[in-house]
């Protein structure tokens, strides 16, 4: 009777805690993608903003200060410090080990021109504490935002 007692606290506390790394991983796409449609191919040429993603066709002088143009998707490991998705994503990690952390960006229509989309996907594995009452030891957490580019 303790030990089914004891198994179902611990399991409730361990999906506590995949729950809780779900919502952490959902928060940072959110916040990558609201970064990324304001890096459209119109955002200003300064040293901190440059445009992400493959520019329109139409304005091909836009590529050489664009992030990302070689192709309409590009993944990332969270820790990496010199990307910029990486480092707006980063600090709302929190619990998790950035090196774990893989972020994909797409611009799925193609290119960086305003009224496009673009898509943001953070995972994270999650290795469960309690082994026992699991199938599966370590899951992947994953989640996608998706916006319009605005600027």
């Amino acid at each position: 009777m303790t030990a089914l007692f004891l198994m179902l606290v611990f399991g409730m506390l361990d999906l506590g805690i995949a729950l809780f790394r779900k919502h952490v991983v959902c928060e940072a796409a959110r916040q990558g993608v609201r970064n990324a449609i304001v890096h459209g191919y119109l955002a200003p040429e300064v040293s901190t903003v440059a445009a992400w993603g493959p520019t329109p066709v139409y304005y091909p002088a836009l590529a050489s200060r664009s992030l990302y143009s070689g192709s309409t998707s590009y993944t990332v490991q969270a820790d990496d410090a010199s990307d910029d998705l990486a480092g707006t994503i980063r600090p709302y990690l929190a619990g998790l080990d950035p090196s774990t952390v893989t972020i994909q960006i797409r611009w799925p229509d193609g290119d960086n021109d305003l009224g496009n989309r673009v898509t943001v996907a953070v995972s994270a594995p999650y290795q469960h504490f309690v082994p026992f009452i699991f199938v599966d030891n370590t899951i992947t957490i994953g989640a996608s935002s998706t916006m319009t580019i605005v600027h």
